[in-house]
């Protein structure tokens, strides 16, 4: 059904071209994120943070992971069977 709303090139994002470029800046993203986090530690614990305060940075690093795992199975669809990653 997307396909008949996008027509028959997919919103132009095809492989090697817009498509892949999304797929690695949200890689380069996803992976420069964690170093924030930890940052936010730090300082979370030289001030002393409280326990209701920890989770948010403790989802923060669980969801970079989900969310890296999900920009490389992005990235490897883009690609013919015969190239995939």
């Amino acid at each position: 059904m997307l396909w008949q709303l996008a027509g028959a090139d997919g919103l132009g994002l095809h492989p090697r071209r817009p498509g892949s470029c999304l797929g690695v800046l949200g890689a380069v993203l996803g992976s420069s994120v964690p170093p924030t986090y930890f940052r936010q530690i730090e300082d979370g614990i030289a001030r002393g943070a409280s326990r209701d305060q920890c989770w948010l940075v403790a989802f923060g690093l669980v969801l970079t992971p989900v969310w890296l795992y999900v920009e490389a199975g992005r990235l490897c669809t883009l690609y013919p069977a015969d190239e995939r990653c």
